[in-house]
């Protein structure tokens, strides 16, 4: 990449996936509205490759130092050598505005050193940083992107919904823009959100990510739920939606663009709607009746199991053929009780349902999201967990497509099970997330390792896909160690 541009907008590490991101996509589609030239690069995927094929004992280190700018027995060397030559990747484009997203807490010391070599080299590029990563997470008061201000790291961050703000910016070149430089932002509501422009993807570089490549897309923000481990909802006071056809008619103009027909869906959970929902569906669903196989849309979601009166098998019928690939279903517990405190509002039997439904129609599959060592949870819910995991694999086996089996619960900041951390009787006992037990029972961080270690040998040994990345396993290996 040599043509200079006006705009150049980066992923940085780490975020743990090997499918490209949205957020480069739909900040190039803002620059194309505001007439600045752009361009994109995802240094977070050539970082995934990198991070495939380094020693465990320098993985671990290197996502250390990521997550937590922890300096023990670090390269230091190659990880300036990694910064370095991202910068310089930047700066081959002789950019005016380079766009730095932050799309979790885990990528902010890489949007940090980074910003940091940019301006070494030259500090006339203006640095802008957004994403949801500035956000208050796990540090509590988000000063991260004020202090990289301060101290001239960057010139602009941009707080919350982001499109609006960067195009006022990149416009006019001002700052008197709700989220701009400042933390009150307001978000953006359904008809504004079907006013973006649909992302532009025509500069990935889709060699990069992994068969089968599925292009990301938005069809809502926020949620429906308000579960206790979850921030969402505290900045995404509503649920703002998309028309089901509007979302269609944005997958078929990129499936017959890029010739990529499979779509990720980026939204915290895509059956919000109920109505939108079915909508989107059964446009799909038409669609794919003129389509050779190799041409029919699919998708995967977030999804959240519902009852069968409010899910019915008529819904399941159009969800396989409206394209329903994966349904990514947060389970959390299987113990029901356990279930209802977090905020989940289904059952046993509603997830029973679901499987006997997509088994039915036969294309449907799940891949179920766990927690361990949620507040209430005890041996007993381990063992029963395992005979669960053992019928799953007897009756259900061909409609799961995979368990992540999790991380020891961390209580993350602005969180409703941060907020009532006391009341609940919780003591934190160190410094990480992860880091807390109740005190009278068997939930510690050592006795959390040893349930998720029971659960992985039962999924793995029932012949299950275990759904987890580095990202878990960094987690997991680091309360292990701690608490050895």
């Amino acid at each position: 990449m040599n043509n200079s541009v006006d705009c150049l907008f980066v992923t940085v590490p780490f975020t743990d996936t090997r499918q490209p991101l949205m957020a480069a996509g739909i900040l190039r589609s803002i620059a194309d509205k505001a007439n600045k030239t752009s361009a994109t690069l995802d240094f977070n995927a050539e970082f995934i490759h990198l991070l495939d094929s380094m020693p465990e004992e320098e993985r671990f280190s290197t996502l250390a130092f990521l997550r937590e700018e922890d300096h023990n027995d670090l390269d230091i060397k190659k990880i300036q050598d990694l910064f370095h030559n991202m910068a310089k990747k930047v700066i081959e484009t002789s950019p005016t505005y380079v766009g730095i997203s932050v799309f979790t807490y885990n990528c902010r010391v890489a949007a940090k050193y980074l910003s940091w070599f940019i301006k070494k080299i030259n500090p006339k590029i203006k640095i802008i940083l957004g994403g949801s990563g500035i956000i208050k997470h796990i540090n509590g008061r988000a000063t991260f992107a004020e202090s990289l201000l301060k101290n001239k790291l960057i010139d602009v961050f941009i707080y919350g919904d982001g499109e609006q703000a960067l195009y006022h910016y990149l416009s006019t070149g001002k700052t008197n823009y709700p989220g701009i430089n400042k933390h009150f932002w307001t978000p953006m509501n359904s008809q504004e959100l079907e006013a973006l422009p649909s992302p532009d993807y025509n500069d990935y570089n889709f060699s990069l990510y992994e068969e089968p490549i599925m292009l990301p897309i938005i069809g809502s923000r926020g949620c429906v739920r308000k579960c206790t481990f979850c921030d969402v909802h505290t900045h995404w006071t509503k649920f703002g939606y998309r028309g089901g056809e509007h979302i269609f008619e944005e997958m078929k103009e990129h499936a017959e663009k890029f010739d990529i027909y499979q779509f990720h869906f980026g939204d915290s959970l895509v059956n919000g709607n109920l109505k939108e929902y079915r909508k989107m569906v059964k446009l799909i669903a038409e669609y794919n009746k003129n389509q050779p196989i190799e041409k029919r849309i699919s998708w995967v979601g977030q999804f959240i199991f519902r009852p069968k009166s409010q899910f019915t098998e008529e819904d399941w019928r159009l969800t396989a053929e409206g394209g329903g690939d994966v349904m990514i279903a947060g389970i959390e517990s299987i113990n029901d009780q356990v279930r209802e405190q977090i905020g989940k509002k289904f059952t046993n039997e509603d997830i029973k349902f679901s499987f006997d439904m997509a088994k039915k129609y036969g294309k449907v599959r799940f891949t179920l999201l766990f927690l361990t060592g949620y507040p209430g949870e005890t041996d007993a819910d381990y063992d029963f967990l395992e005979q669960w995991v053992r019928d799953l694999a007897k009756n259900y086996k061909d409609v799961i497509h995979g368990i992540n089996t999790g991380v020891p619960l961390g209580v993350l900041e602005n969180t409703p099970l941060q907020d009532n951390f006391d009341a609940m009787g919780m003591v934190s006992v160190g410094p990480a997330p992860e880091d807390w037990e109740l005190p009278g029972t068997d939930n510690t961080p050592k006795k959390r390792v040893e349930w998720n270690e029971r659960f992985v040998k039962v999924v793995t040994d029932c012949g299950f896909r275990v759904a987890t990345g580095h990202d878990a396993h960094h987690i997991i290996e680091r309360v292990r160690r701690r608490n050895a």
